[in-house]
């Protein structure tokens, strides 16, 4: 799959070590995969939590209702969504990108995409016991905040300045003792804490081979 892994981050395109600027002149000039997997790097991902009856099942149209309602009808957005029985919560996740990914799509016979976000969310759940904890983790010039509230993602934001992305992580409110896991390479630039946990090895977490099987 590594093969036809292509990563869109802006106005750029990187497949199989090269770095193409993104328009549909270069993209009929590459010789992409049938299969593929595209990963959307340097966009927010943003999130919304409704209340739901538990007893009640809820409708495609009903939640495509709600998206609208909560996000607009943006035809750059893409969504996802997931339900928490335990709380009757619907979890609602959006990311711009969806134009770029109509041009991706042309000559495809399949296509999954997904933010690096929720790739690496995926991933790295699995290395901690807590259902609550929050990462900061940096790729491709950009830098990553992810926050975990009983296994879904509660709270997301990106940006390409470390000194903004810092400023925007302390005024994020949370919880008393949560564990803080952050990558070794920006560590020393974050206030200390009795409950954060420096990670060396993100780069094998972050290893495309790995991350986005």
């Amino acid at each position: 799959m590594e093969n036809n892994l292509i990563e869109i981050c802006n106005e750029k395109i990187f497949y199989k070590n090269n770095t193409y600027n993104f328009s549909l002149e270069i993209l009929r000039g590459i010789k992409l995969g049938k299969k593929r997997k595209v990963i959307i790097l340097g966009e927010d991902l943003y999130t919304k939590k409704i209340k739901l009856n538990r007893k009640v099942k809820v409708k495609e149209e009903e939640i495509q209702t709600v998206i609208e309602r909560a996000f607009g009808s943006s035809e750059d957005f893409l969504f996802h969504y997931e339900f928490s029985r335990r709380k009757g919560e619907l979890i609602i996740y959006a990311v711009k990108g969806g134009m770029k990914i109509r041009e991706l799509c042309q000559g495809a016979a399949s296509i999954t995409v997904e933010p690096i976000q929720m790739c690496f969310f995926k991933k790295f759940k699995k290395n901690v016991r807590e259902k609550n904890w929050e990462t900061l983790f940096s790729y491709k010039g950009n830098y990553y905040y992810i926050s975990c509230d009983n296994n879904f993602i509660a709270r997301s934001f990106v940006d390409t300045s470390l000194s903004r992305f810092i400023e925007k992580y302390l005024e994020v409110e949370r919880e008393k003792n949560l564990k803080t896991y952050i990558e070794e390479g920006i560590s020393k630039e974050f206030p200390e804490s009795y409950n954060t946990f420096v990670i060396k090895d993100f780069g094998e977490v972050l290893n495309a081979k790995k991350v986005y099987k």
